[in-house]
């Protein structure tokens, strides 16, 4: 006999949606019945859970591979699972199933129309998303070896489960499926009560994952990412640049994209957050759904992307971001230019003022000199040596080395999160107060934009829920508020809870200043 697990979803919006808490309390040990589902709407080769009459949930998408495979190797039309754990948050039942075979060569989704779309060699693509797939390997192999280094498991687990959601391919769902079932493997296998433990806590973190893929919160935090923060660090690097001769086949390509199966181009004009959902749903295979990727980024990248609601919520701050990406670095050197024109007429009239105290003290010929020199001076060199001046004034006399900086940094934080102000109160006493801490980090000091890595980098440096700190770190926070992340946050009109959010950016660049000057 076979035997393989699967995780069942759904059940707050099936037949047990009333009571699914008790409903799930008390399924340890039930015998459930699996079918096809092939009236579904949203996924043709969905699979339905029933406990004698009622539905009541989901194979989860990620699991269908394996059910489809071994109804195919056996005959049947339906299956029974044994539900052998359970979880309230997120609310699913873990289900052994048991088979006479398997059949691993065959492929549920051979037919569906993907083939024929084909993208051109056009990658414009987050290096880590390109990569997930390569280092999932390296992640299976050292499962499928039984290793005892607790390091590099754990290592590759927190880059996996980092990185993996944004890839929504069939062949990604099938990889999850498969670490699963390996760390399982392990963890029944465990020769010791600590190994078991170890082995659990991993399958957990990515049963726990697997639930919230298409959470919408976990798609709002992906589309962000994927369509607006991306291609604004594209624009900074002038990648799109590199890319100028495809300028004359847009109107080609956008028609390329329109013809992408299931319409789904459309439903990515329609909502960038729903279209992760339904890429999911319908098992784009990881070369088509890259190319399509690809070519919306490129279409953001090059200003043709409108979209008529961005979330449940309609968060129009996000669909402003979006059409405006095509102007982001342009943008930034105007107000950059801005800022030092205005700092250049600065010190321009605290020269002249200077040169009249100096003329009306003493009309020397040091000072009618430097008049001279000014007067044939070009404005350019004088701009130049102006911006030479203040970098020499404000870089540090020792470059530091990227584990100084962080270092740094870690002090930096430190000294913000137990600083209290004039009132007696903590500066840092709100967690969307971390969006702000995020901002000037990732804007202003490189680290990663990508919410759920920085979250993870503050808890790897002692600053996320399991440390010491009155207000810690939380992602479900700082989601809230990404839109006070970008780097534009600061000249937007000020809300009421934007006063405490900048206060902590202000306080935060100062302490940043003094640490990086005393490691210096």
């Amino acid at each position: 006999m076979k035997t393989f697990w699967i995780d069942i979803v759904g059940l707050t919006h099936c037949g047990v949606e009333s009571y699914y808490k008790d409903y799930i309390e008390d399924s340890i040990g039930k015998r459930l019945t699996l079918l096809r589902d092939e009236m579904n709407p949203s996924d043709p080769f969905a699979l339905k859970v029933k406990d004698r009459e009622t539905t009541v949930g989901y194979v989860a998408a990620t699991d269908l591979d394996i059910v489809h495979q071994a109804l195919h190797a056996t005959g049947r039309k339906r299956l029974t699972a044994r539900v052998i754990n359970i979880s309230t948050d997120p609310p699913q039942l873990r289900a052994e199933v048991q088979c006479e075979a398997i059949d691993t060569d065959f492929d549920p989704y051979a037919q569906l129309p993907y083939d024929q779309w084909k993208w051109p060699d056009l990658w414009l693509l987050p290096p880590a998303l390109i990569s997930i797939s390569e280092r999932a390997d390296d992640l299976i192999e050292l499962l499928e070896a039984k290793p005892t280094d607790w390091n590099s498991v754990s290592a590759l687990m927190i880059e996996f489960l980092t990185d993996n959601p944004s890839d929504t391919s069939r062949e990604m769902n099938r990889t999850r499926q498969h670490i699963l079932q390996l760390l399982e493997q392990n963890e029944r296998q465990a020769a010791t009560d600590e190994e078991n433990e170890r082995w659990l806590k991993q399958a957990l973190a990515l049963r726990t994952q697997k639930g919230q893929l298409m959470n919408h919160d976990t798609r709002l935090q992906t589309a962000h990412q994927l369509f607006i923060r991306w291609p604004q660090t594209l624009k900074r690097q002038h990648y799109e640049e590199a890319h100028y001769t495809f300028d004359n086949r847009l109107d080609e390509l956008e028609q390329l994209l329109q013809q992408f199966p299931y319409h789904l181009y459309d439903t990515f004009l329609n909502d960038p957050v729903d279209f992760l959902r339904e890429t999911f749903y319908k098992h784009v295979p990881r070369r088509q759904l890259f190319g399509l990727f690809s070519g919306i980024i490129l279409m953001v990248l090059k200003g043709r992307v409108s979209v008529r609601r961005w979330g449940r919520d309609d968060d129009q701050q996000l669909r402003r971001e979006l059409e405006q990406v095509v102007n982001f670095d342009s943008e930034e050197n105007a107000d950059r230019a801005d800022r030092d024109d205005h700092s250049t007429a600065q010190s321009e009239e605290n020269a002249d003022r200077a040169d009249r105290a100096d003329h009306s003290a003493a009309k020397s010929e040091e000072t009618a000199d430097r008049a001279d020199r000014a007067d044939h001076s070009a404005a350019k060199s004088e701009e130049t040596a102006d911006r030479a001046d203040r970098a020499d004034h404000s870089s540090p006399l020792t470059p530091l080395t990227t584990e100084q900086r962080a270092e740094a940094l870690k002090r930096a934080l430190h000294r913000l999160l137990t600083a209290y102000g004039l009132t007696g109160k903590l500066l840092v006493f709100r967690k969307n107060q971390w969006a702000g801490i995020a901002n000037v980090l990732i804007n202003e000091h490189g680290l990663p934009f990508e919410l759920t890595t920085f979250c993870k980098l503050m808890d790897s440096w002692g600053f996320g829920p399991e440390g010491d700190y009155p207000v810690p770190c939380d992602y479900k926070n700082i989601i809230k508020d990404s839109n006070c992340v970008g780097s534009k946050y600061e000249q937007r009109k000020e809300r009421p809870r934007d006063v405490a959010i900048k206060a902590v950016m202000k306080e935060l660049r100062q302490l940043i200043a003094e640490e990086l000057q005393g490691a210096s």
